[in-house]
């Protein structure tokens, strides 16, 4: 209700809109997470954070084929962050495309190393090396 009456205040907030998609992704409603993602994107073209989110709402909501498009497109404006490879290594697995789902947990593991998750991303190269 809280999400819906600031919304009603200010319709035009991208992170209104955003953290209302997390919340519904939370609640596992991913249609409903999708389209409120979709308008925070829509509010504003240029943040990678909303794109980011609909990626991982996509998969979550097995749409992995639109989750994949999404993960590359935020590839491609620039989002070469850590967890946008594992996102899209993780959306691979899942349409059984282990080769693509290898290249990136291994590109995800190469833009870590020394830091603390390097050995969690470890752990997702032998994931998908075992799948």
């Amino acid at each position: 209700a809280s999400f819906r009456r600031g919304l009603e205040l200010a319709p035009d907030s991208s992170q209104g809109h955003h953290w209302y998609s997390i919340y519904l992704t939370q609640r596992r409603r991913f249609d409903e997470a999708i389209r409120e993602a979709q308008l925070a994107i829509d509010l504003d073209p240029t943040s990678l954070t909303p794109r980011t989110h609909l990626a991982a709402v996509l998969v979550l909501g097995r749409r992995y084929r639109d989750g994949i498009t999404q993960w590359e497109s935020c590839i491609e404006l620039g989002a070469n962050q850590i967890n946008t490879f594992r996102g899209l290594s993780k959306a691979y697995l899942y349409v059984g495309d282990t080769t693509k789902a290898l290249e990136y947990a291994r590109a995800a593991q190469s833009r870590a190393l020394g830091h603390a998750a390097d050995e969690e991303l470890k752990g997702d190269v032998g994931y998908v090396l075992a799948s």
